[in-house]
């Protein structure tokens, strides 16, 4: 690969100084961002802001995401949302950053939600195929009409099929996945296979590889929330596992972290699920702030008070070597520094060893990220 780097300023170039000083994209493996609570934490935000800085040290953006969860992210003041195209790649796309594009095994595809993005960010440009070319695991899961909508009236899901579609490839049907999926709907799509291609990438083919995981840490199925979880675990292990790797070939992990996690909000006659027992719920207007909606559903979300008890479960079952804190807006400057500090020291803790840094978000621009000093 031959990327030529963009000039970045101000913050962006201390946070890129803060990577590059922690040996991010040095060599070749996996390097993952995740969520530690229950989703919505910005980590679409923080895929675009590494694809800002460090894209041009990156092979391979790969994602399990399911259309179940929203990214949002900004370059240049123009906003991207996907559910299902990783944003670092849309982001390192527009940069000019060549690299591989992959929805790997865990990805759950709705084919229409899929081409709209494609359509959307460039990805049917074939002049642009031996650059950013996008690769589908053939056994990827994917999503039928039938699948969406409630399934189970009294868990307030998003409604998107995930479960469904993850069910009928657990039954082997070979139209359940990627690989055997041909709608006549979508012969654009398949008349196109030089720029979208259904193939397994292979470890040695992954280079320095970016991985976005989706949804949240304590979503994960076995989290301890059951049944009022997503249907699969949220973990970084589980992210090399659907990616196909070992996890030798990981190398570094970042966390993203709410100061006042959320959960999706309930409906009418359906529950969103409990929260730690150090938690309790409290509302956008005590915190003073506007009240936030899902990025799937329009939902108004559901917001608690910090919770240690799931962070240090999160720690020790993830083991990150950095923190994104963020929704520091929420709380005085004095607060924010004081919980970087304990997460700091928690973590040392928990692991024996120090974070790399801890990187803190005050809005929804890239602008808006700063470095904790300590």
């Amino acid at each position: 690969m031959n990327n030529e780097q963009h000039f970045v300023s101000g913050e962006m170039r201390e946070i890129q100084e803060a990577f590059k000083g922690a040996r991010w994209f040095e060599t070749d493996g996996c390097y993952t961002l995740f969520d530690g609570q229950y989703g919505s934490t910005g980590k679409g935000l923080l895929a675009s802001l590494i694809g800002q800085t460090m894209g041009h040290k990156i092979d391979t953006v790969t994602t399990n995401a399911g259309p179940n969860s929203g990214h949002t992210g900004y370059l240049n003041g123009d906003k991207i949302l996907t559910q299902q195209i990783p944003v670092a790649s849309v982001v390192m796309r527009n940069l000019g950053y060549s690299h591989s594009c992959y929805l790997n095994a865990g990805a759950i595809i709705d084919p229409n939600q899929l081409w709209k993005e494609i359509c959307e960010y460039g990805y049917d440009d074939k002049t642009l195929v031996n650059e950013s070319p996008l690769f589908i695991h053939p056994a990827a899961a994917v999503i039928k009409p039938e699948h969406q909508g409630d399934q189970h009236s009294d868990i307030a899901s998003t409604g998107k099929g995930v479960g469904p579609a993850m069910e009928a490839k657990i039954s082997r049907n070979d139209q359940a996945v990627f690989g055997g999926f041909t709608p006549v709907a979508w012969d654009e799509f398949y008349s196109c296979h030089n720029w979208v291609r259904p193939e397994k990438i292979s470890y040695a083919n992954l280079g320095r590889c970016f991985v976005e995981t989706a949804q949240g840490w304590s979503l994960g199925i076995n989290s301890g929330f059951y049944p009022y979880t997503t249907s699969r675990e949220c973990s970084v292990t589980q992210a090399l596992a659907d990616l196909g790797v070992s996890p030798r070939a990981h190398r570094k992990s970042i966390v993203c972290l709410r100061t006042f996690p959320i959960r999706v909000g309930n409906t009418e006659d359906g529950y969103s699920g409990d929260v730690y027992p150090d938690q309790k719920e409290v509302s956008f207007d005590a915190l003073g702030q506007e009240p936030e909606y899902t990025t799937v559903t329009g939902r108004m979300r559901r917001i608690f008070t910090w919770s240690w008890n799931q962070y240090m479960d999160m720690i020790r079952a993830n083991q990150p070597d950095a923190v994104f804190l963020n929704f520091c807006n929420y709380m005085t400057e004095h607060e924010a520094n004081q919980l970087a500090q304990k997460c700091a020291e928690k973590a040392h803790m928990l692991m024996g060893r120090p974070l790399d840094f801890i990187l803190m978000g005050y809005g929804p621009n890239n602008e808006d990220v700063v470095v904790w000093e300590g």
